[in-house]
């Protein structure tokens, strides 16, 4: 160890400012886990909801698909 006043109080200084980083970066990443888990709650959200809109839409589909061949419609009578 070296016995230099200076050198101690420098070396010292150093690890306090080094600690005061890495609590800052820790706390740091804490709040971005917090926010990355929050955004991945939302995407969950909107997946559940696009495929709510998917199946109505699907059962949409098959319901003009119904009406169609009810109404006996083709392609070529609704174009001409």
């Amino acid at each position: 160890m070296v016995d230099d006043p200076v050198i101690r109080a420098f070396v010292h200084e150093r690890f306090r400012r080094t600690d005061e980083k890495l609590d800052r970066l820790a706390d740091y990443m804490v709040t971005m886990i917090d926010r990355l888990g929050s955004l991945e709650k939302q995407t969950a959200g909107l997946q559940e909801g696009v495929a709510r809109i998917d199946h109505r839409l699907d059962g949409f589909e098959r319901r003009l698909g119904r009406i169609d061949k009810s109404l006996d419609l083709t392609e070529t009578t609704v174009a001409g």
